[in-house]
C-alpha cells in the first residue's frame, strides 16, 4: 500500500474542542507570546521547507513542502526574546541565499553558533542541524553570529546583525542581571522588567528594519565544518534562572 500524504489527500478532521484552550486562560484567542508589531512587519516572513517523509524515507514529494514561521519558532523556543527574533531573521538571510529556488531542503544543511538557547534552537529547528549527528557546531567565537553550510555544495555564508543595529544598554542590563544570579544575589522583579522593556524595543525595531539594512551577510570560501566532541557542547540553560522571581504588578 502506497503511504498517505496528507498534503494531496487531505488532513484529517478533528472536533474543534479537542484543541480549544481552556476558558481560564488569559488570551484564549490571542497569540500573546509574540509582539504586537510582527503582524504588520514585512520581516514577518515564512521559510519553505522540505524534509523527508519517514525514519528510513525518501524525499516529500514536489510540492509537498512545510513552512516555518517566527510563530512556531517562539512555540518550540519557549518564549519570545530579541535574541529568537534575531535568529530567525538572520538564518532566513541565510538560507534564502543558499536556496534560491525558495525551498529550503533540512537534510542538506549544517551550521555552528555559540552556545546560546536561542541561537541553538533556532538553527536546529529552522535548518534541520543536530549536535547528535555531527551537523551543528558549537563554536564560542561567533558571538552573535551563525554560520550556514550547504552539505552538497559546501557554500557557506554567515550572518549576523550590523554592528549599528545593537543594543548596548539590553547587554548591559543582561550582563547585569546575570553577575547578580552568579554570585547569588536577589534579582528584584523591576530589574527583570526593565530588560524585558529594552528587549522590547529591540525587537519592535528589528521588525521594522528592513533586513537589508539589518543583517550582514559574508560568503566564507574554503569554510571547514569540523563537528564538536560532546565535551566541547556542554554548558548550562541560562534562561530559566529567574523563573520564580515574582512580577511587579
Amino acid at each position: 500500500m502506497k503511504r498517505r500524504h496528507f498534503l494531496l489527500f487531505g488532513a484529517a478532521t478533528f472536533s474543534s474542542s479537542l484543541f480549544a484552550a481552556p476558558s481560564s486562560m488569559p488570551h484564549a484567542c490571542q497569540a500573546w507570546y509574540l509582539p504586537p508589531s510582527l503582524a504588520g512587519s514585512k520581516n514577518n516572513l515564512t521559510l519553505n521547507v522540505r524534509d523527508t517523509d519517514s525514519a528510513l524515507g525518501r524525499y516529500n514529494p514536489n510540492g509537498c513542502i512545510k513552512t516555518v514561521t517566527l510563530d512556531e519558532l517562539v512555540k518550540f523556543h519557549g518564549h519570545l526574546c530579541d535574541g529568537i527574533v534575531f535568529t530567525f531573521l538572520q538564518l532566513c538571510v541565510a538560507l534564502k541565499k543558499l536556496f534560491p529556488d525558495g525551498v529550503i531542503d533540512r537534510t542538506d544543511i549544517r551550521g555552528a553558533c555559540k552556545n546560546s538557547p536561542c541561537m541553538v534552537d533556532g538553527l536546529s529547528y529552522m535548518s534541520g542541524a543536530r549536535i547528535n549527528f555531527q551537523t551543528l557546531r558549537i563554536d564560542a567565537s561567533l558571538g552573535a553570529s551563525h554560520i550556514v553550510q550547504k552539505i552538497s555544495t559546501w557554500e557557506t555564508y554567515q550572518v549576523q546583525l550590523a554592528k549599528e543595529m545593537s543594543s548596548p544598554a539590553l547587554k548591559n542590563a543582561e550582563d547585569a542581571i546575570r553577575a547578580k544570579v552568579a554570585a547569588n544575589q536577589t534579582v528584584t522583579p523591576a530589574e527583570i522588567d526593565h530588560v524585558e522593556k529594552l528587549a522590547d524595543d529591540f525587537i519592535t525595531m528589528m521588525l521594522s528594519t528592513p533586513l537589508e539594512n539589518l543583517i550582514q551577510i559574508q560568503k566564507l570560501e574554503g569554510y571547514q565544518f569540523v563537528p564538536n566532541s560532546s565535551v566541547d557542547a556542554f554548558g548550562k540553560r541560562s534562561d530559566v534562572v529567574n523563573k520564580k522571581v515574582g512580577r511587579s504588578s
